[in-house]
C-alpha cells in the first residue's frame, strides 16, 4: 500500500506528530511506503529526516486561519496528492482536518480522519467549540472513516452528531514496548526527595498552575518537581515557583528528545490539564512503572484507573490534587504498589504493536470497500 499521512505543523513535535512518525516507519518496516506532507520545516521534519521517512513540506498549510493561503492549502494539498497517488490518505490535527478532506474531496482519494481530541471538547471556549462543531457535523461525509483516539471522544461525537456510528472507530493510542525501567530499590524513605514529574507544553490547555500550587501546600514533605516542555507560558510559570516560594524544587527542563529518562528517574507522574483527547504521556508514564495523578477529561479514566494505577482528579482542584500527592509522596510501597498495575494495564491495552495492526487493518478494509 501506499499510505499518506498529512498533519497541520512542523515547528514542534506533540502527540500527534508522534503518533504519524511511529506509525509510518513501522508501515515501512512492513513492507509498505508511507509518505508525511507536513506545513512548513522544523523539529518534524527533521525527526523525519533522521529517521530516513519521506516527507513534503507544504508551504501554505498552516495553523493560523487566512481565506487566501487555506484555498491555496487546499489546493497545494490535492496537487502533491495526485503526484504521490496514495491508496488511501490519513489526515492528522484540526487545520489539516479541514483543508486535506476538502482536498482530498476534489482528488476523490479515500481518506481517514483521526481525532486527537476534538476541538469543542468540554474545556475549549464556547464559541470556539460551537465552531468547530458545525464544522466537523460538514466535513464529517468527506472522510470514509473517523478515529478517535478514546472511546470517550467518540461517544463525544457521536452525542454532537458528528457522522453515523458505524463511521467512528475507536483505536486506542498506544506506546511502543521498552523495558521495564530499573528503579533504585534504597529510594523510598521519607528523609529521601520524591521526584515528581510532569511531561507537557506549557500552554492554557496543561494548566501546569495547578499543579505548582498544589506542590506548594505541601512543603512540609520532601520532593522535588521536573517540567519537561517548553512553550508560551513557561517563564510565568516560573515566576509562579518563584512566587510560592519553591523555585529550589522545581526545575524546568525544557523540550527532551529523551522523556524516558526523565521517566525513569520519577516517582510520581502528574498531569493537570484542562482538556484532552486521550493523553500519550500518561501511557508513557504507566510504561515506565510511574502512578499518575491526573484530571479526569475526556479519555484520562480509561488508562488511569482511580486507586489502582492512580488518582483522577476534577479540573483545577488544587486540595485534590496535594492530597493524592501526599498519600503517594508518603509511602514508597503504595507508589510501587500503583506503578506496577500500571505497567501491566499497559503491556495489555495500550502498546503500539496492538495500534498498528489495527490502524493497518482498517486501511486495508476501506480500499477494498
Amino acid at each position: 500500500m501506499k499510505i499518506a499521512y498529512i498533519i497541520t505543523r512542523s515547528d514542534e513535535i506533540g502527540g500527534a506528530h508522534i503518533h504519524v512518525h511511529d506509525l509510518a516507519a513501522w508501515l515501512w518496516e512492513k513492507g509498505h511506503e508511507a509518505r508525511v506532507f507536513v506545513g512548513g520545516e522544523g523539529a518534524f521534519t527533521e525527526k523525519l529526516a533522521h529517521s530516513g521517512i519521506p516527507f513534503t513540506s507544504l508551504k501554505h498549510l498552516k495553523r493560523p486561519i487566512s481565506p487566501v493561503n487555506d484555498i491555496l492549502g487546499v489546493i497545494e494539498i490535492a496537487k502533491r496528492v495526485k503526484e504521490f497517488q496514495p491508496d488511501i490518505i490519513s489526515i492528522h490535527s484540526a487545520k489539516a482536518g479541514i483543508l486535506a478532506r476538502l482536498a482530498c474531496a476534489a482528488t476523490k482519494r479515500p481518506c481517514v480522519f483521526t481525532a486527537h481530541g476534538w476541538s469543542f471538547t468540554n474545556g475549549v471556549a464556547k464559541l470556539s467549540s460551537l465552531f468547530f462543531r458545525i464544522l466537523e457535523k460538514y466535513l464529517a461525509p468527506l472522510s470514509k472513516c473517523i478515529i478517535t483516539v478514546c472511546e470517550s471522544d467518540r461517544e463525544l461525537a457521536l452525542n454532537n452528531g458528528i457522522g453515523p456510528a458505524q463511521k467512528i472507530t475507536t483505536i486506542h493510542n498506544g506506546m511502543p514496548w521498552l523495558p521495564t525501567p530499573e528503579k533504585n530499590s534504597e529510594r523510598g524513605c521519607l528523609e529521601d526527595d520524591t521526584k515528581l514529574v510532569m511531561v507537557a507544553r506549557f500552554e492554557k490547555q496543561k494548566d501546569q498552575r495547578t499543579l505548582l500550587e498544589a506542590v506548594a501546600l505541601l512543603k512540609g514533605l520532601n520532593w522535588n518537581l521536573d517540567f519537561v516542555g517548553d512553550g508560551p507560558l513557561q517563564n510565568e510559570m516560573q515566576e509562579l515557583s518563584e512566587t510560592l516560594g519553591i523555585s529550589d524544587r522545581v526545575h524546568f527542563q525544557g523540550r527532551s528528545q529523551d522523556v524516558p529518562q526523565f521517566l525513569a528517574k520519577a516517582d510520581i507522574f502528574a498531569l493537570t490539564t484542562n482538556w484532552e483527547g486521550f493523553p500519550r504521556s500518561i501511557i508513557e508514564a504507566m510504561r515506565a512503572c510511574l502512578p499518575v495523578i491526573a484530571t479526569d477529561v475526556a479519555g484520562v479514566s480509561e488508562s488511569v484507573k482511580h486507586g489502582e494505577t492512580g488518582y483522577l482528579i476534577p479540573p483545577k482542584d488544587i486540595e485534590a490534587c496535594a492530597e493524592y500527592l501526599r498519600i503517594l509522596i508518603e509511602s514508597a510501597k503504595h507508589r510501587r504498589e500503583l506503578g506496577t498495575k500500571g505497567r501491566k494495564y499497559f503491556e495489555q491495552h495500550f502498546t503500539f504493536d496492538a495500534m498498528a495492526v489495527s490502524t493497518l487493518a482498517l486501511y486495508q478494509k476501506l480500499i477494498t470497500e
